[in-house]
Parts: structure tokens; sequence; C-alpha cells
């Protein structure tokens, strides 16, 4: 009889434990709507575009496009936690739009390379991930857009999403951008 009693134990906490691995695991996978900040300094803009072989590389009229490279970003949020982006943006100068007078919106790709950590302490979690961005720069210092977490370099630990770019750039020079999206991690 004892027997049955320590195996049926043994059962139950094993199924238990699994369990409770299994809830801890899915969480650690939810989608949910995060945000990342990014501020940094614009430098001067270079002639053609960036030289990369990855997304910030697009440029559709090389001649008439321009490469920013801003270094050592700081990074805030739920999205990536806190640390440093470098990010790389080619402009397309040539394809600047406007439906205002006096004002002029120049079409951009991007990426931003992150290296943060999330959460404090003993659950403290070191991220890498590379961000695709695509929108737009206004001469009146507003930016809208869209990103997507890269598939390559895979993101450490892996994470999947999407979302939007809103920013501004104060006195030519201070970029400002904000990110939200439904992200998987």
């Amino acid at each position: 009889m004892y027997k049955r009693i320590v195996i049926f134990g043994v059962v139950f906490i094993g199924l238990a434990t699994a369990l409770v691995r299994a809830q801890d695991n899915a969480a650690a996978t939810a989608t949910k709507n995060l945000t990342a900040n990014i501020k940094g300094t614009l430098p001067a803009a270079l002639t053609g575009p960036c030289v990369t072989t990855g997304y910030a590389g697009f440029c559709p009229s090389p001649v008439v496009c321009t490469c920013l490279t801003i270094n050592g970003a700081s990074v805030t949020g739920s999205l990536a936690g806190k640390g440093t982006a470098n990010l790389l943006i080619t402009q397309e100068t040539s394809l600047a739009t406007s439906d205002v007078v006096g004002q002029t919106c120049t079409p951009f790709f991007g990426s931003a390379d992150l290296s943060t950590s999330l959460g404090t302490g003993k659950k403290a979690v070191g991220k890498t991930e590379t961000l695709n961005l695509q929108g737009v720069s206004c001469n009146n210092g507003q930016i809208a857009g869209g990103f997507g977490i890269a598939a390559s370099p895979v993101p450490t630990p892996g994470a999947t999403g999407y979302g939007i770019v809103s920013g501004t750039v104060k006195g030519g020079t201070a970029l400002s951008l904000v990110l939200k999206g439904p992200i998987t991690q």
C-alpha cells in the first residue's frame, strides 16, 4: 500500500513540476505590446548609401542617397531593456515628397543593432537583436515609419515582431525614436 502511495506521490510531483515549467516557458514566449526608446545624436550625413549588406544599404538611386551612422545611442523600454544601439540610416534624398508647401519628407531605410539588458539583478537577461527600420524623416523634425526584428543575425534570446516608429529630430541633431508593437520574446 505504501509503495502505491509513494509512486502516486512521485508521479504527482513530477507532473506538477512539468506543468509549472510549461507555464514558465509559455510566459517566456508570450506576445505583448512593447516599446523602446532610442536617443542619439545625428552626425553630418555622408554622400551615398550606408556601406552594409543589411537593410540600411538599400538605395534605389545611389548617387542621391546619404548615410547617417549613429553609434552608442541610448536604448530604454520594455522591448529591449536598457543599453545601447548602433544605427545606420540611408536616406533617399531624390524621393523627397510633400503635400504641404515648404515641408518635405525623405524616405529612409535603416538598421539598429541593439545590445541591451532586460530585467535587473539575478533576473537580468543580456539581449542582442537587429531591428530593420523604414519610414520618412520630414524637415519639420517629425519621423514616422515602421520596424521589424530581423531574423538574421538571430536575436539572442529569440524574439520576433514588428511595429510602428515615431520620433523627432530637434535642433538638427537630437534624434529621439519611439518603437511600439506586438513582440514575442
